[in-house]
């Protein structure tokens, strides 16, 4: 992706995944596109400081910013309530590690 958007083109690369990975081709594992912690209604209604935004630079806004600030997107998952739930993924990540407790729910976590 860096060789065709540069390292700056984050966006344009976060536009292309969120369109052709998640969207056109149905990949799994893709965070926005894995309903189990990211619902964009969920997302604007928990976050209205991000109404003037389209539907798809709020799930960019969410890869950007919301995860590392610890904003929920759906409202059956919480990756603060997850890491507070589980100390040993508290110890293990820290208290405010969103995106691993995330990826851990995701690949781990839902099977336990």
């Amino acid at each position: 992706m860096s060789a065709a958007y540069g390292v700056q083109g984050f966006e344009k690369a976060s536009l292309h995944y969120l369109q052709a990975g998640v969207i056109l081709e149905q990949r799994t594992g893709s965070i926005t596109g894995n309903r189990l912690v990211f619902d964009g209604k969920v997302y604007l209604g928990l976050n209205r400081d991000l109404s003037n935004l389209t539907e798809t630079q709020r799930e960019i806004h969410w890869l950007r910013q919301g995860i590392s600030e610890g904003r929920r997107a759906h409202l059956y998952f919480s990756s603060l309530e997850y890491l507070e739930l589980y100390p040993d993924l508290s110890k293990a990540f820290g208290t405010k590690n969103s995106a691993k407790a995330i990826s851990h729910y995701i690949l781990q976590g839902t099977q336990e």
